[in-house]
């Protein structure tokens, strides 16, 4: 949350001897079955909130409709490259198309990281889960600071669907760290039910989340012997 996949994978590529970038593909994959985590939960949300039929999401089905074309589109894709990517072919075509466009660059083994991620199928179904229960855990902190509003809030399951579909649209790069731009979204998806607290809960819910975050960086900082070689043995542990 305050390092961002930039700094995190400078010291993965700096910890590394040979092959520089290949253990960087771990913070990819996880973006990236962090993506379909939010995109598995905002898909489910979005198919309840047509099916409420509620007046006041009337005027956003269009919308509705869209993102969830969105959701099933960027799913498919994915879904065939986890099931492509596996067949050794495939794989071998793919390589030879990075290996023409990088030469051995840091982008390359970047990108081949990540093909050795995709051969563990369990490890890649477990993180995938972890991923939902981690998006299910900050849902849960945003519905619990929505009591701290006076005003009267819709449902719970409802307000979690369109607080889902926020942080769903939320993940767009507009700002750095998307502040203000995931607090306006959120203004807009809470007033569709009949909320005016969203940009609200949304910002103590970022601010909460840094905080908390903080110490942990600074445990990061102060350990720089000890970090360089937790992170060469992470990275033997997945690729040997």
């Amino acid at each position: 949350m305050v390092g961002g996949d930039l700094v995190k994978g400078y010291y993965l590529v700096k910890s590394e001897k040979e092959k520089r970038g290949q253990s960087a593909g771990i913070i990819l994959m996880d973006r990236v079955l962090g993506l379909l985590a939010l995109i598995f939960i905002s898909g489910i949300s979005i198919i309840y909130l047509l099916l409420q039929k509620n007046s006041i999401l009337y005027p956003y089905r269009y919308e509705s409709y869209i993102t969830l074309a969105v959701i099933v589109s960027v799913s498919v894709l994915f879904g065939a490259f986890f099931v492509f990517g596996r067949k050794q072919r495939v794989r071998g075509k793919i390589k030879t198309f990075f290996t023409a466009i990088f030469r051995k660059s840091i982008f390359y083994y970047l990108l081949e990281g990540f093909g050795v991620l995709v051969k563990h199928y369990p490890i890649l179904m477990y993180s995938f889960f972890v991923s939902i229960l981690i998006q299910l855990c900050s849902l849960s902190g945003l519905l619990i600071l929505g009591n701290t509003v006076t005003e009267s809030l819709p449902d719970v399951i409802t307000l979690a669907a369109v607080s889902t579909a926020v942080i769903m649209v939320g993940i767009i790069p507009v700002t750095p760290g998307n502040l203000g731009w995931t607090e306006f979204i959120a203004a807009f998806g809470w007033s569709a039910v009949g909320s005016n607290a969203g940009a609200a809960i949304f910002l103590s819910w970022r601010i909460i989340t840094v905080i908390c975050s903080l110490p942990w960086g600074l445990v990061f900082l102060f350990m720089a012997d000890r970090r360089g070689q937790i992170l060469t043995h992470t990275g033997n542990m997945f690729y040997k």
